[in-house]
């Protein structure tokens, strides 16, 4: 009589390996957003020139603007907060003039519980003669170094100036590490 439990065990065995092999694959989930709905006046006045459009949340003033962009982020069902492995802001120019312009951009991260969050600045630079690029605006967990972008409640707030719009709000989480 033959006793199957050698192929048994083998196959169990062999599954098991090739399941910790799919479980290790790494999987990256963008999360993007609209600009006309994730981005607002940070300072709302009735007299300015940036609006949402369905290109983007442009600036089409004369001066700048403190605009505040958020994210909403999915949480993962293995951890309590949706930790973020970077978020992102894409900024693209329509400026008449091409002339090249610099501004800052603070992002800040919390988890629901904390009243106080970690910011963190720093500055675009969008080259002359850049129209129809895009140039992006990258914030990683090593940028908030208490709360390491839990994704809780992020947000991006920039000075905005004449001629820039925002064309992206994008966040994104690695699946599966």
């Amino acid at each position: 009589m033959r006793v199957p439990f050698p192929l048994s065990t083998a196959t169990v065995l062999f599954g098991c390996v090739f399941a910790q092999m799919a479980f290790a694959a790494t999987t990256t989930k963008f999360i993007t957003f609209n600009p006309a709905s994730a981005c607002t006046l940070s300072i709302p006045t009735t007299d300015t020139g940036v609006r949402p459009k369905a290109s983007g949340f442009r600036n089409e003033g004369t001066v700048n603007n403190f605009v505040i962009c958020s994210f909403a982020v999915e949480g993962r069902s293995d951890e309590l907060t949706p930790y973020l492995d970077g978020m992102f802001l894409t900024f693209i120019p329509d400026r008449y003039d091409n002339a090249a312009v610099s501004f800052n951009c603070t992002a800040m991260d919390r988890t629901y519980i904390k009243a106080t969050g970690d910011y963190s600045t720093k500055t675009v630079t969008i080259p002359a003669w850049a129209s129809g690029v895009n140039t992006n605006l990258e914030f990683s967990p090593q940028d908030f170094p208490t709360s390491h972008l839990t994704g809780g409640t992020t947000s991006i707030t920039c000075l905005l100036p004449p001629g820039v719009a925002v064309t992206g709000v994008v966040a994104y989480q690695n699946i599966g590490q």
